[in-house]
């Protein structure tokens, strides 16, 4: 049997290292009772409307329809080396930036390191309604295409949209990006070396991932069921683990800021409770009882401040796990981004107009409001830049 050059070095670096990767996992037993433990002590909220908030002074760009990433990548069917003209705005000869081409184009993830992109898209196949992973990386200042690779997903193409849950980048110090996607069935993995532009491991993680996972010092962390595990970037084997307080699964909260995670059991015996576990050194850091069920389809992180939905309030809480402000919601169901120190929040109403707020994140002050049309669905920052989203197409804050 012939291995070629890199194949060997991989076999003699998996002999060193995938073997103590496959050894018994470690696990961090939870210390209850060090672990911090708080109360919301908030007053009862206002309605996020109510009171003086003045105008923003800003206006919406014009409107760009959104088209799938791959017409762009590879109009002839293979991939562009160099990186796809920009299109205009309609009715100018004004061409749109790299942020709202981003947010017209919908990657299914996609991450900018000064000059860099990396992207990653979905492009289609022979069966209905299922792609096939594309991965990019450009250099935006020469727009020559750096390498590209490509992730097999037929296993679940069958099922793609019921089984289909996300897709994620992610890196692995020192020199490693890891990308893939989550399915109802396991983690697909795809990990590559940046140094050499060659694959490490590709492979399927099979436990059911609640976060996109975070790259760190040698180790992919995901979060599960029941645990929080670190996985092995040459083969997925478990390195590390820590049983999480409580049931999770999809009524449970899970988001992360790539250091910590934030847990709120989908049942609690007692009150509703949000834990936070950092993910080096493994460990529960604090635990705070919250005054109602957290939405777990609703979220975000903000200037250390995570956004939760808790019943119909919108509420911020401090990594150190105080509770900052809260706000009435009512029957609307925000849309919410971070942007730095501020907090954007798309409040939708029924029979009435949707409203933008800006928000400073640790505060809760409200900056400025701005009525928005009735299609507006949903706010996205994208390197900085904020875009209102309908439809079938999007519009860049200005």
């Amino acid at each position: 049997m012939n291995f070629s050059y890199p194949t060997v070095i991989f076999f003699i670096g998996c002999l060193l290292g995938c073997q103590q990767a496959g050894q018994t996992a470690k696990i961090n037993e939870v210390p209850t009772n060090e672990v911090p433990k708080f109360k919301t002590e908030l007053n009862s909220a206002d309605n996020i409307l109510n009171g003086t908030i003045p105008e923003l002074k800003a206006t919406l760009g014009a409107s760009v329809r959104t088209e799938d990433c791959h017409r762009y990548f590879e109009p002839g069917g293979e991939v562009a080396n160099r990186f796809p003209e920009l299109p205009l705005y309609s009715d100018t000869t004004d061409t749109i930036s790299v942020s709202s081409f981003l947010a017209t184009c919908g990657p299914e993830a996609f991450h900018i390191r000064d000059t860099t992109l990396y992207l990653a898209y979905g492009f289609p196949t022979d069966i209905p309604n299922a792609q096939d992973l594309r991965i990019l990386k450009y250099d935006l200042k020469s727009k020559n295409l750096i390498w590209s690779f490509e992730v097999d997903r037929s296993e679940n193409a069958r099922n793609y949209i019921a089984n289909y849950r996300g897709t994620y980048l992610t890196f692995v110090a020192p020199d490693k990006l890891c990308a893939g996607t989550l399915w109802s069935g396991g983690t697909q993995t795809l990990c590559i070396n940046e140094t050499t532009k060659t694959e490490v491991w590709s492979g399927r993680i099979p436990s059911w991932s609640a976060i996109k996972p975070v790259g760190t010092h040698n180790g992919l962390y995901i979060a599960g069921l029941n645990s929080i595990t670190k996985r092995y970037p040459f083969n997925g084997a478990e390195m590390e683990y820590i049983k999480l307080s409580g049931l999770g699964g999809r009524a449970a909260y899970y988001r992360t800021d790539n250091k910590s995670l934030f847990f709120s059991p989908s049942r609690s015996t007692d009150k509703p409770q949000l834990f936070r576990y950092d993910l080096e050194p493994l460990s529960l850091k604090w635990q705070l009882e919250l005054p109602g069920k957290v939405d777990p389809n609703f979220g975000e992180i903000a200037n250390q401040v995570i956004i939760l939905h808790v019943d119909n309030s919108l509420m911020g809480v401090s990594r150190e796990g105080k509770a900052l402000w809260q706000y009435e919601l009512g029957e609307g169901r925000p849309s919410v981004t971070g942007d730095g120190d501020f907090v954007w929040v798309l409040y939708r109403q029924k029979s009435k107009p949707n409203i933008l707020i800006k928000m400073d994140a640790r505060s809760g002050k409200r900056l400025g409001k701005l009525e928005l049309d009735p299609g507006s669905l949903k706010v996205v920052n994208i390197n900085n830049d904020i875009f209102i989203k309908g439809v079938r197409a999007v519009r860049k804050l200005q």
